[in-house]
């Protein structure tokens, strides 16, 4: 990936999650009353998620490229995401339903956990019709476990619409960059005929990316 590439990806992020921010919490605001954030503050939150989606997909990309490294067979890779998948997924659904006994309400924990499950399915699929069936598990696992995992900090709270208001942030972030990073990091077109392929800094290669 050359450093124009990887600036693209960054400013887009940004510039994404602060758009989207926005359209969420009108949205919210429109179906489940008052936010309490004004204009500047849901935009200036949009950039601190789209900043946070950022270093988790870098994370990512490093995770990915080193456990390829372990791991020969893509098969057990895979089986390692989709267990990890399992566990992030059911601390934060079935532990949210058992610990609602210590008077915290964990429902809106759960229902939150779905959503990001049926998002993550979504960009999968899609991210297997860009690239090839290999891509699935891959863009599953960081959509769900990346997001919930940069949600952290909101997953604690008590309120459903600000638990809402930054994980649909972060997805529309991840779907954005995991959907892209193919493109970036796709081998640069030789010039003038010759052969000759542009210099760039190298990256991890895209889950999925390889035909």
């Amino acid at each position: 990936m050359t450093i124009r590439n990887w600036l693209f990806l960054f400013v887009t992020t940004l510039a994404l999650g602060g758009v989207a921010a926005l359209l969420i919490g009108f949205l919210l605001e429109l179906f489940m009353g008052e936010m309490g954030l004004d204009l500047s503050q849901r935009l200036l939150a949009g950039l601190l998620f789209g900043a946070v989606a950022q270093m988790g997909f870098f994370a990512y990309l490093i995770f990915n490229w080193v456990a390829s490294g372990f791991f020969r067979k893509d098969f057990w890779f895979h089986a390692v995401q989709v267990l990890l998948l399992l566990l992030v997924l059911g601390e934060v659904v079935v532990f949210g339903y058992l610990a609602d006994a210590e008077g915290r309400i964990l429902v809106p924990e759960a229902l939150v956990g779905f959503i990001t499950l049926a998002a993550g399915l979504l960009v999968a699929f899609w991210k297997m019709k860009l690239t090839n069936g290999r891509g699935f598990v891959p863009a599953l696992f960081f959509m769900v476990v990346a997001t919930l995992l940069e949600s952290g900090t909101a997953l604690k709270q008590d309120s459903l619409m600000m638990m809402l208001y930054t994980v649909l942030t972060i997805l529309v972030c991840n779907a954005w960059q995991i959907l892209w990073i193919h493109r970036l990091v796709a081998p640069p077109k030789a010039e003038g005929g010759k052969g000759r392929k542009k210099k760039g800094v190298a990256a991890p290669a895209a889950a999925g990316s390889k035909k």
